[in-house]
């Protein structure tokens, strides 16, 4: 069945990942622009862009690269976001961590209701799996 394939692709991509610390060097800016964007404490901003640096690593192991299989959670959102903004640092980024861009899909412009809802439910497989 379907959702017997996705928990299979997902524990197959989690288990050949290698999540080292979160990003490199723009892990520190990024986190920065995150306390100051939204306000958040250095822990809650670090912790945050941990999340974004393992759901990226999820989307490059699932080959997810043109937003069709997994969706992030609000504030991996709103990581996200601020660092896509930073067009050639985001660019930069995405050749060295998964040696091609990752494209950001907005949610609502082509996707139906059912259609998050299966990333939203993919992406949960994928986090539950690699939980163990």
């Amino acid at each position: 069945d379907i959702m017997s394939n996705r928990f299979k692709t997902a524990r197959f991509a989690v288990n050949t990942m290698s999540v080292q610390g979160a990003i490199p060097e723009e892990g520190k800016i990024l986190q920065e622009r995150c306390c100051k964007e939204y306000g958040w404490s250095e822990e809650q901003s670090q912790r945050a862009v941990d999340a974004y640096a393992h759901f990226l690593n999820l989307k490059a192991n699932m080959n997810d690269w043109e937003a069709t299989i997994l969706s992030p959670s609000t504030i991996i959102n709103q990581v996200w976001r601020l660092h896509i903004l930073d067009t050639r640092a985001y660019m930069k980024f995405c050749q060295e961590y998964a040696g091609r861009f990752i494209h950001y899909g907005v949610s609502g412009r082509d996707a139906t209701v059912n259609v998050k809802e299966k990333r939203i439910e993919t992406t949960k497989i994928a986090v539950m799996a690699k939980l163990g």
